[in-house]
């Protein structure tokens, strides 16, 4: 019984130290784009899932110069 309880602690410690240092490793750099240049890295919204990491940061940033977009106005609505 002893033996089951101290495998089974050594692998939940395992899994915590690997789910805590595996995805910190896995992380890419963003890179830093000075917002007063993001026309200049703007993507074309024909290949959105093919932007380079500079296009991301600058785009998504201003989706709305790429793609049309409106502002929705909150409607009163009766909760009865």
């Amino acid at each position: 019984m002893f033996k089951i309880k101290s495998i089974i602690s050594i692998g939940l410690c395992l899994a915590v130290m690997a789910t805590l240092t595996i995805p910190a490793a896995l992380q890419a750099k963003t890179p830093f784009v000075n917002p007063a240049e993001d026309l200049k890295h703007l993507g074309k919204d024909e290949n959105l899932l093919f932007w380079e990491p500079e296009q991301q940061v600058a785009s998504y940033r201003n989706i709305d110069k790429i793609f049309p977009t409106r502002v929705g106005h909150k409607r009163w609505r009766h909760c009865f």
